[in-house]
């Protein structure tokens, strides 16, 4: 098994080792990102679709839906701004 491995792989790898995208930080950080904003938007998505939904159901049946309106993710959650220490909170 192991010489099986070592003539697939070669001798210096373990087989753990971690993919090349997410070796550096950078790249983790980047991936991360990335799968971020994709959920950013697919949630924004669903919620205009769902908005969407409900307003034609209100539309078919004439009467407004109970509850409140769902929110629309607006500004996505990268663009917020980040506290860096602590005393900046005691500022705001």
């Amino acid at each position: 098994m192991d010489a099986e491995e070592s003539s697939l792989f070669g001798p210096e790898r373990r087989g753990n080792e971690l993919p090349e995208g997410l070796r550096r930080r950078t790249g983790r950080l980047k991936r991360l990102q990335e799968a971020r904003a994709r959920l950013e938007r697919e949630a924004a998505q669903a919620a205009q679709e769902h908005l969407a939904q409900r307003q034609a159901e209100e539309v078919a049946t004439g009467k407004k839906r109970w509850g409140r309106k769902p929110q629309v993710v607006e500004a996505p959650l990268l663009k917020r701004p980040r506290l860096t220490r602590l005393t900046q909170i005691a500022v705001s």
